[in-house]
Order: C-alpha cells, then sequence, then structure tokens
C-alpha cells in the first residue's frame, strides 16, 4: 500500500510540474495573444471608420467638384462679382437644380452657390440672393478653393436651431483659373451618427468624432442615439481623459494610442486625424474583459492542479483540445492573413465556447474587412475611370487628354515620327443654346464628341465648354490626316435631328490641326500650334479646317 501510495505520489508530482509549468506558459502567451489581438482590432476597426468617413469627404468633393464646371455656374457668379443683373431663368434653372440634387440626397440639409463676396449667387432654399451670415463660420482654408468640411455651427432652419457642417469648395474661372466662389453643402451632424452605429467595437467601446472646437460631431457608443454630448457619468470621465492627453499633443496629423484607468477599468484610446476636415476620431476599448478573461484563465489553472490527481489524462485531453488547439488556429490564421493579405481565411473553429466566440467575432472582423476592401477596389476603380472622363461626353475630359497627349508626344520624340495635334471649335455655339436651350446645346456637344470618337484614329478629349482636342501619332502623310478632318466634316454636315422643330441642322465647326515630326516637341509648341490653326480656320470664314503641315 505504501509502495503504491508513493508511486502515485511520484507519478503525481512528476506530472503536475511539468503541467504546471506549461498551463502557465501558455496561459501568458494567450494573455499575450489576446490582448494584442484586441488591440489590433482597435487600431483596424478605427482605420476603417476613418477610411469610410474620408471616402465619404472625396465622394462629396467630387460631385461639388463636378457642380463648379457648370458654364451656367460660372456665368452666374461672375455676374454676381459684376453686379450685373443675371437672367432669372438662368438663376432659376439654377436653383432647381440644387434643389434637385438636395431632394436625391437624404443627408444633404442645403445646398448654396455664393461668390467670393459671400453673397449667395443661388440656393436649393427659397431666399434672396444677398450677403448672408450664414457663412460667418466658413474655416479660412476653405478661401483657397480647396475641398475641406468645416467645423460645427447652428443655424436657423425651418424655425429649428439645426446643427450642421458645411463642406466647400471653391469656383475658378475657366479662364484665368482665379477662383470666383464656392459650393457649399451643409450636412446635419446627425447624418455622421450612421459611422458610429455601424462601427463594430468590443463591449464597453466608445467612439468620439470632434472638431476642432471639441464639439462633438457625434460621440457615444454604437447603438446611443446621441450625437452631441455625453450623459453618462462614465463616458465622461473616459473624454476628460481624453482632452488632458490633447492638452499635451500637437492634435495637427497625430495618431496613435494610449491607456489610462476609469473606475478601475483599463481602457486603450486609439485616435487620428480625419482628411479633408480639422476633425479627430477617439475610439476606445475597455480592456476590463481582456482582465475578466485572464481571471478565469488562472482559475481554470487552479482547478486543473486540484483535479490532477484524479483526471490527469483528462485534463491534458481538454487542454489540447480547448485551448491549446483553439488558441493555434486563431494565431495561425491570422498570420496567414497578414502573410498572404487574404481577408477570406477563416478560423476553422465553431465551437460555442469562449475561444469559439473570439474566433467568431474574428472571422466577422475579417469578412468585413474583405468586404471593406472589395469596396473599395471597386470604388478606386470607379475614382479612377471619373476622374478621366467628361461626364457629359464620356471622352477624356482637358487633364486626362492633356497627359494622354504628353505621353505621345514624348514616345513621338523617342522614335522620330510625325505626330498632330488639333482643335474643333463649335461656331457660334451660343445660339444652339439661346435658341433651343441647353438640352439642345447639351445634345449637340454629344453629338460632336461621337463623330470625334467614330472618326478620328486617335485620342479625343473634351478641352472644355464646346472646344475639343484630339491627338494623332505616327501620321504617315498629309493625305491621312486629311481624309480623317474630311470624312469629320462631312459628318457633322449631316449634322443631327432637331428636336424641337424636327429638322435636320447641320453643325458647323473649325478645326485647326498642326503635324511636325518628334525630335525635340514639347506640349506647348504642339499645343499653341494647334490652336493657331483653329484660329486661322476662323479667319477664313468658319465651319472649315486649317492644316500646318510642317
Amino acid at each position: 500500500m505504501k509502495i503504491k501510495h508513493t508511486l502515485y505520489i511520484i507519478l503525481l508530482t512528476a506530472s503536475l510540474i511539468p503541467l504546471y509549468i506549461f498551463a502557465s506558459v501558455m496561459i501568458v502567451q494567450n494573455n499575450k495573444n489576446t490582448k494584442s489581438m484586441m488591440q489590433e482590432n482597435l487600431r483596424f476597426i478605427s482605420e476603417s471608420t476613418i477610411s469610410s468617413i474620408e471616402s465619404f469627404c472625396e465622394a462629396r468633393r467630387d460631385t461639388i467638384d463636378m457642380i463648379t464646371q457648370y458654364e451656367m455656374i460660372q456665368d452666374a457668379v461672375h455676374s454676381s462679382l459684376d453686379g450685373s443683373i443675371s437672367d432669372d431663368d438662368s438663376i432659376s434653372y439654377i436653383n432647381n437644380m440644387l434643389w434637385e440634387r438636395k431632394t436625391h440626397c437624404d443627408f444633404l440639409q442645403s445646398l448654396f452657390i455664393i461668390d467670393t463676396n459671400f453673397n449667395i449667387v443661388a440656393s436649393s432654399e427659397n431666399i434672396t440672393a444677398s450677403t448672408s451670415d450664414y457663412f460667418a463660420h466658413a474655416d479660412s482654408d476653405s478661401l483657397n478653393g480647396n475641398f475641406i468640411i468645416s467645423d460645427a455651427y447652428q443655424r436657423l432652419i425651418d424655425g429649428e436651431m439645426t446643427t450642421v457642417v458645411a463642406a466647400y469648395s471653391g469656383i475658378f474661372d475657366l479662364n484665368t483659373q482665379n477662383i470666383i466662389g464656392y459650393v457649399v453643402e451643409e450636412i446635419p451632424t446627425s447624418y455622421f451618427d450612421n459611422y458610429r452605429s455601424n462601427t463594430t467595437l468590443w463591449e464597453n467601446g466608445l467612439l468620439y468624432l470632434i472638431d476642432n472646437n471639441n464639439f462633438f460631431i457625434t460621440a457615444g457608443n454604437p447603438d446611443e442615439s446621441t450625437s452631441d454630448s455625453l450623459t453618462d457619468a462614465n463616458d465622461n470621465a473616459i473624454w476628460q481623459k481624453i482632452t488632458e492627453h490633447l492638452s499635451c499633443t500637437n492634435r495637427s496629423n497625430t495618431s496613435g494610442q494610449f491607456y489610462f484607468n476609469v473606475s478601475g477599468n483599463e481602457y486603450a484610446i486609439y485616435y487620428a486625424p480625419v482628411h479633408y476636415t480639422d476633425w479627430m476620431i477617439f475610439i476606445t476599448i475597455d480592456l476590463s474583459s481582456y482582465q475578466k478573461m485572464k481571471t478565469a484563465y488562472r482559475i481554470l489553472l487552479g482547478t486543473t492542479v486540484l483535479w490532477t490527481s484524479v483526471v490527469l489524462l483528462l485534463v491534458h485531453y481538454l487542454i489540447t483540445k480547448k485551448i491549446t488547439k483553439p488558441v493555434h488556429l486563431i494565431s495561425g490564421t491570422l498570420e496567414n492573413v497578414q502573410l498572404q493579405k487574404n481577408y477570406a481565411l477563416r478560423i476553422p473553429y465553431d465551437k460555442n465556447d469562449e475561444l469559439g466566440n473570439l474566433s467568431n467575432k474574428i472571422n466577422a472582423l475579417l469578412a468585413y474587412a474583405e468586404a471593406n476592401e472589395v469596396h473599395q477596389q471597386e470604388y478606386q476603380r470607379y475614382l479612377t475611370k471619373k476622374t478621366q472622363l467628361d461626364p457629359m461626353t464620356q471622352l477624356f475630359n482637358k487633364n486626362a487628354i492633356e497627359n494622354k497627349i504628353h505621353a505621345m508626344i514624348e514616345q513621338a520624340n523617342d522614335t522620330h515620327t510625325r505626330i498632330a495635334v488639333g482643335f474643333l471649335d463649335i461656331d457660334n455655339f451660343r445660339d444652339y443654346n439661346t435658341l433651343y436651350g441647353h438640352q439642345e446645346g447639351d445634345r449637340v456637344i454629344r453629338f460632336v464628341a461621337s463623330i470625334l470618337k467614330e472618326n478620328i484614329d486617335g485620342i479625343v478629349g473634351r478641352n472644355g465648354g464646346d472646344e475639343f482636342l484630339f491627338c494623332l501619332a505616327a501620321v504617315d502623310s498629309k493625305t491621312t490626316i486629311e481624309n480623317e478632318i474630311r470624312t469629320v466634316f462631312e459628318k457633322l454636315q449631316e449634322g443631327l435631328i432637331n428636336l424641337e422643330t424636327g429638322e435636320r441642322m447641320s453643325i458647323p465647326c473649325s478645326i485647326g490641326i498642326f503635324a511636325e515630326n518628334g525630335s525635340q516637341l514639347h506640349y506647348s509648341y504642339m499645343v499653341q500650334g494647334a490652336d493657331a490653326a483653329m484660329y486661322q480656320a476662323k479667319e477664313l470664314g468658319k465651319n472649315t479646317y486649317y492644316l500646318n503641315y510642317n
């Protein structure tokens, strides 16, 4: 009996000590991995939220920049600056257009066109065009024309004080490139509650989005409805810690993490600026859940040691199955995600326990990251197309056609081949707008664009207004150019059916082409030559072409 008892003690001791050491190491390592994952989760969620807000800002910037390019708006702003009387029909048309845009965007409160003297030129609201104090809040950085979303402010709308932010972008004169006015969108701060409610945070997580005056754009946990104040005492205590940290930090272009304790709980904070604004975002997580997990593992260790003498093999089996394997699966999956940059990977563990819940949360986060990555890729493709194409004609826009011609000139210089650059200007284009309206004028522009695109064996773009720019590479003879231009003229003379009169009308245009062998050519030289050739066509009586073939 004593021998059996001694052997049992030896076996128990020999098994318990290694097991205790092994379990202790596993718990420490697991605690480190768990905390690291929580911190990485905080950083990733914060950056994803910021990315979503900045994508919204970029979408507003693109929409506003498109509005600034309308010729009718340019004319109205010039009239406002000159003090001349604007065409009531034009102003009414612009007001209706702004109202339509507002009604199609649920988050827009109002949409304004103002000149550099802050006179209201046009508005989605029914107000007179006079100097308004609505824009006394204007951020000085926005006065240079660059897109920016302002700090929050309040103004009386429909009899109620409403908190809004303003998205600004400058209107630049198409000829002088001087700033002449601004397009302003007012957005209620309540709209940004959507970003807070759509953010997946750990238990007791908080999101604060503040402007440069420390005004809450939105604040609280994702389930709260409040957006501009904090009512919970614990939330206010956390905010006090944040403001203390801000007072010691230069908030401009600053991001990072810091930690503090409130009411006995440890919190982690990630903060960063939001591009296109003077705002900052703060996202917090309560690390007490991590502390609870660590305590749970300590209890598990004590229980394991207590029952090892009876169920040593069972405990070993359970540890292997319930802890070691899941942690290995989690860390292995995350490592593969990091190495392969593949957010489609998932943790193959679906048990209904703590690590199973953690696996599910991480899998949900990976699914969110995967969907966000796909969305970002699709949106990037959309932006690339949008920044290169003219929205009306689907030809290259001014910047894109200039870049394309630059590249073609460089290639001509390298290969010593002839290149031709041409301008096309629709003669007396204003008459179409005056006689038939702007819709018919737009049809004419689209018609000319389609003729050029179908018949020019090169690249074609809209230079602005009723002017088009094209380029032919590796031109082998003067006849080749003339044949293409004659085809264009024949198609233009055939014209299109006037929707108002039902009659076919030809589209007279003046075209200038400048061709020269590549050697030391440069963009401005070729474009000036084409421009001079076009004006030579104008002097010849318009509705013709002039080819300068060197």
